[in-house]
């Protein structure tokens, strides 16, 4: 294995033996480097040359969850054949998400709310790198949107995402019940069928 290799093999070791822990109910001030060290299976003295502080490694822990989440935000993209089911896709995964204590959003606003140093936000240069990520993504869905006629042709980019993130965040808030699932993306799709005609 390739020098590079090997150092993306430890780092992702170490963030999926973070993640574990966390998901073992261990409050990540809690955590020490050692426990991490041997969840992941490999010596406390090789965190520290990848990593200068569990607040550095907590930064790549959530900088790994958000690459991992845009990964499959684009993956739902490809393999959704339509937009009206790609929306529906991208509304499940991202209400999943925003339930999940272990998606970057949560893992941030977790330790903000703890007061804790860890997971510190992006720089600027990491908002942007995220940023236009986001928009090669929201992108690639509405030119789906626009090809299959569901976005009208004089409906202003800006304004179709807007309507889309409305429709995703509503239907993202807590309380929803399973049940009623298709229901709500039904109603979401007729809604969003209207606002981007």
């Amino acid at each position: 294995m390739a020098p590079a290799k090997v150092c993306a093999a430890k780092q992702r070791a170490l963030f999926e033996a973070t993640l574990n822990l966390l998901k073992e109910g261990y409050a990540p001030h809690q955590l020490k480097i050692s426990q991490i060290a041997q969840k992941a299976g490999i010596g406390k003295g090789t965190v520290y040359e990848y990593f200068e502080s569990k607040q550095a490694l907590f930064s790549g822990v959530v900088e790994y969850c958000r690459q991992r989440e845009l990964s499959q935000l684009e993956e739902i993209l490809q393999n959704s054949p339509t937009f009206f089911g790609a929306v529906r896709s991208v509304a499940v995964y991202m209400r999943d998400c925003a339930q999940n204590p272990l998606s970057s959003f949560r893992l941030l606003a977790a330790q903000k709310f703890a007061g804790e140093e860890w997971g510190k936000i992006p720089t600027r240069a990491g908002c942007c790198t995220q940023s236009d990520s986001i928009r090669a993504l929201v992108a690639k869905l509405l030119e789906k949107g626009r090809k299959e006629g569901a976005i009208g042709p004089s409906m202003a980019d800006n304004t179709a995402c807007l309507a889309l993130l409305g429709a995703f965040a509503a239907f993202s808030l807590p309380g929803q019940r399973l049940q009623q699932e298709e229901q709500i993306l039904d109603q979401m799709q007729l809604l969003l069928k209207k606002a981007l005609a």
